[in-house]
């Protein structure tokens, strides 16, 4: 789409002297602003209702000023500025699309929420390290408490590690039951659309000041005057993703399973007597099993399973300039005044899209597994 609006700038010019005689003449100063969009049809609100876009627009709007037909003069009517000579403007620039991938490919570094591949691993991976035990070690506390129901009131002396004990079955209980609460939070985003942002840089610089070199359009005059730029650059992502992980009935009872002994563990009354009735402990092995296997699964489908609904990479690039001029000149036959205003105006705004895998990625290239996957979260638009 364009549009452009032209101003006509009437004056007239002579070489020199009062003989000379006065030439008409024109100047037509445009504000034009350019933009296209495309990919915006057919909007389907179960997928992707956007798409690539690029938009630039550029503008410039003169205030002139009037320059009276004074004395041996040489140029007389309507006039405009430019910038002083000295001045440097700041060019606004679009980015390539391989700097839209590369910011896209990290805000979704950081943005995954719930990523299965990492985040549970790694919050379980913390609770290990807090004291986890191994399956191994459950003989040896299931083999402790024995001897602590056996023994009776006497185990109770601190030398026999009662306190020890408690302790370490505390630690192994606060564990479980965190998990669960990772695992369940992580089930219940299944197949849900989870928006996330990421800001990049956003940038904004001025600069300015009074200069004495402004230009004269028609003529080669200098005038005196001030000039403020404003650029503003912005770099940001927005996307959403989507993921499925298959949880059956029995997964969830385990998980209730697992609760409701760890919460009873973390009780205020715990006794040898507590400890071997939880026996045979099978409850904490299959923890041990089934929590390794679902970390594989999560492991698995992290390169497949989360996949974005939809994605893009956004930058924005403006450069505004404000010039406030006055021209003043005297001659044998009086002074005149003229003041003039420019306003100049860039701006680049671009979105570029993901795929449900990512930014740069040959969809062409797709596995059957992971074309599979795109079709079974509704994410093709075929």
């Amino acid at each position: 789409m364009e549009t452009t609006s032209v101003q006509t700038q009437k004056y007239a010019t002579r070489t020199s002297g009062l003989s000379t005689v006065w030439t008409d003449s024109t100047i037509d100063w445009s504000s034009t602003f350019d933009g296209f969009s495309f990919n915006h049809y057919p909007l389907d609100t179960k997928v992707d209702d956007g798409g690539p876009w690029y938009l630039e627009q550029r503008s410039t709007h003169h205030t002139f000023g009037t320059w009276q037909k004074l004395g041996s003069g040489t140029v007389y009517g309507q006039i405009a500025t430019s910038y002083p000579t000295a001045w440097s403007t700041t060019p606004a620039r679009k980015l390539q699309n391989s700097e839209l991938d590369s910011f896209g490919t990290t805000a979704i570094a950081r943005s995954a929420p719930t990523n299965p591949a990492f985040d549970l691993a790694t919050a379980l991976g913390e609770l290990a390290m807090d004291g986890l035990p191994t399956a191994a070690g459950l003989d040896t506390l299931r083999s402790r408490s024995l001897h602590a129901r056996q023994a009776g009131k006497e185990y109770l002396n601190v030398q026999f590690g009662w306190l020890p004990l408690i302790s370490d079955v505390r630690k192994f209980a606060k564990t479980v039951k965190h998990s669960a609460e990772i695992l369940d939070r992580y089930r219940k985003g299944s197949d849900q659309k989870i928006r996330v942002r990421y800001d990049g840089d956003a940038n904004l610089n001025t600069k300015g000041g009074s200069y004495d070199n402004f230009v004269m359009i028609p003529s080669n005059s200098f005038g005196s005057g001030t000039i403020y730029e404003r650029e503003f650059r912005r770099q940001w992502f927005s996307g959403a993703f989507r993921y499925h992980i298959p949880t059956s009935d029995e997964q969830l009872g385990k998980f209730r399973e697992w609760l409701s002994m760890s919460d009873h563990l973390l009780g205020w009354k715990v006794t040898p007597e507590t400890l071997w009735n939880i026996a045979p402990w099978t409850w904490a092995t299959d923890w041990f099993a089934n929590t390794g296997d679902i970390i594989t699964n999560i492991s698995n489908l992290g390169r497949d399973g989360l996949v974005l609904q939809y994605g893009y990479s956004m930058h924005t690039h403006s450069v505004e300039s404000t010039l406030n001029v006055k021209f003043v000149s005297s001659s044998g036959s009086g002074s005149q005044i003229a003041n003039c205003q420019r306003l100049d105006k860039l701006v680049y705004k671009q979105r570029r899209e993901a795929t449900p895998y990512g930014f740069g990625i040959n969809l062409g290239a797709l596995s059957t597994r992971q074309i599979a996957i795109i079709a079974a979260l509704g994410l093709s638009k075929t």
